[in-house]
């Protein structure tokens, strides 16, 4: 897959100055469950590009980060050092899981809520595992 294919994932919507237009077209409660789904969204493209920070700089290896970020930006080291923490942490942990139920008759299943674009299951799928990915959703009340 080269960079030249991977498409936008995320493009924010432009503000409208004339909200008559706006809430004729759309509801207050549909446009504020946009906004929190653009924030979401945005996180998600932050984390990434702050993991992708980390592994250009060199503090772990992760040859799939690069296909979710459009733009690499260099983040600070503190930032860099962070991710590194918790990208390692997350995976000593469940190596450490699986080293423990390995020997289990029982299928081992991981379940990542919240995790974005996350690398690893590609990082990690050597290791025999069931994925489910469950997209972004949300409940209307």
């Amino acid at each position: 897959m080269s960079k030249d294919n991977i498409p936008t994932f995320f493009k924010p919507k432009s503000s409208q100055s004339d909200s008559s237009s706006t809430s004729s077209s759309r509801s207050t409660r549909q446009q504020n469950i946009d906004k929190h789904i653009e924030a979401v969204i945005g996180t998600n493209d932050d984390a990434a590009s702050c993991k992708l920070s980390a592994v250009n700089i060199g503090y772990y290896k992760d040859e799939f980060v690069q296909y979710f970020v459009k733009t690499p930006i260099r983040r600070p080291p503190l930032i860099n050092r962070g991710f590194f923490s918790r990208v390692e942490a997350i995976e000593q942990f469940i190596k450490q899981f699986f080293a423990i139920y390995s020997d289990s008759t029982k299928p081992i299943q991981i379940v990542s809520l919240g995790c974005g674009f996350d690398t690893l299951y590609f990082r990690m799928k050597v290791m025999l595992c069931f994925n489910y990915d469950m997209q972004l959703c949300y409940v209307m009340l």
